[in-house]
């Protein structure tokens, strides 16, 4: 299983395209400002960050058998994060520092770093992969991130477990 840090990060990224969004509203209210672009290679050094941390995973993470019974893609998830992406849109400037958007945006990653509620990230779709809630023969169910487009449970044998009720296909 990986760290707390690792939950840390991958729920960090699963809400980092907040500051791309904040840094071009701020960009089109106030021009170009050095904090704008600090906060957008943030973003990016995350993205880094969690590419970097799934490679390792692959390779370090013991591959588990998992038989699975039912299985249902996720990827459309995105659409509950739409609100928060356009959380900074929303908000007058002058109104929600940066500090504050801060704030709100480290304690919803830990709220999502410490339950169960991490459904979606919208970054490791860009980097090809999918989510899929599968059913394992034991009926728990889990969140399946995968690199491939599954359509027949057989599809996976294998997976690496990322946290109590995240897998990574291995297969």
């Amino acid at each position: 299983m990986l760290s707390n840090l690792a939950k840390l990060i991958l729920a960090i990224t699963a809400i980092s395209p907040v500051a791309l969004t904040w840094a071009v509203a701020d960009f089109s209210r106030q021009g170009f400002a050095i904090h704008q672009l600090l906060v957008v290679l943030c973003a990016f050094a995350l993205a880094l960050i969690c590419r970097a941390m799934l490679k390792k995973a692959a390779v370090k993470l013991t591959k588990i058998s998992f038989a699975v019974d039912e299985i249902k893609a996720v990827d459309n998830e995105v659409v509950a994060y739409i609100v928060t992406y356009l959380f900074p849109l929303v908000a007058p400037a002058a109104d929600v520092s940066l500090t504050a958007q801060a704030v709100v945006l480290l304690i919803l990653a830990f709220v999502l770093a410490t339950t169960n509620a991490f459904t979606f990230n919208p970054l490791l779709t860009i980097m090809g992969y999918h989510f899929y809630e599968a059913k394992c023969s034991s009926g728990v169910t889990y969140l399946l991130l995968s690199r491939n487009d599954i359509t027949d449970v057989k599809a996976v044998s294998h997976v690496g477990r990322l946290s109590r009720h995240l897998v990574v296909d291995l297969t």
